[in-house]
């Protein structure tokens, strides 16, 4: 797989929509958001097409605290597959849990090994209702000193010396700079749609001012400007 920078995918998505040079759309406040969607929505195809072992990566520079069950996920992560904590000279790999079993889990019979046997991704399975832990994951139970962790997962972007690239699948990853420049073609519509609305509206706003006006005209000039009828209905 390509690593393709992003700066290229926003000048590719500019071309597809005819807006290369246009300030209608900004790379940061508009492309940037719209691309991270609309490249998930893509890799979600491409997993589903080649399997999840295709694009899975390790990341082993996350370490636990003592009696803390939080953890900050990669930044760059798309999906968590599985984790492992170092045990001694081991990786022993954690089972995912379910709210259920989170009252045996805080057991202190099971919390006397010493690092955590379980875990779960706080974006599938948010405590509470709460939408601020999504980029965390929970390990049960506490762990009772520092363990390496591992994190396999499937990444949606990459950060490079130059800024933020994404991954390229011989092509195929032009099915994101077509749904944005989509975005972008919608976008203008509105626009136009919006304009044409507001031009209608300064078009009777004219009318209203011109009534205002004929009433501070004499009754008798009324007669020749509305010979025909008007919007008063004089005569």
């Amino acid at each position: 797989m390509e690593l393709i920078p992003e700066a290229q995918l926003f000048l590719d998505i500019r071309r597809e929509a005819d807006a290369v040079g246009s300030d209608f759309v900004d790379d940061v406040a508009d492309l940037r958001p719209w691309l991270k969607t609309a490249y998930k929505a893509f890799l979600r195809r491409m997993l589903a097409a080649r399997g999840r072992e295709t694009f899975v990566r390790s990341d082993r520079t996350s370490s636990t605290s003592n009696g803390v069950t939080l953890y900050a996920l990669p930044t760059d992560l798309f999906e968590l597959v599985a984790m492992r904590v170092e045990v001694g000279s081991s990786w022993v790999p954690l089972a995912p849990f379910t709210e259920g079993e989170v009252p045996e889990l805080r057991e202190t019979s099971l919390a006397t090994v010493g690092y955590p046997l379980r875990f779960r991704d706080r974006a599938m399975f948010p405590i509470d209702g709460a939408t601020a832990g999504a980029d965390q994951v929970e390990l049960l139970p506490a762990p009772k000193a520092a363990y390496r962790l591992e994190f396999v997962y499937v990444p949606y972007f990459q950060t490079t010396s130059t800024g933020i690239s994404y991954f390229g699948f011989n092509g195929l990853e032009q099915r994101a700079v077509y749904d944005v420049a989509a975005k972008i073609y919608e976008k203008r519509r509105r626009y136009q749609d919006a304009n044409a609305k507001l031009a209608r509206m300064a078009a009777v706003d004219e009318e209203i001012v011109e009534l205002a006006q004929l009433r501070a005209r004499p009754a008798g000039e009324l007669v020749d400007v509305y010979a025909g009828g008007g919007p008063w209905g004089c005569r």
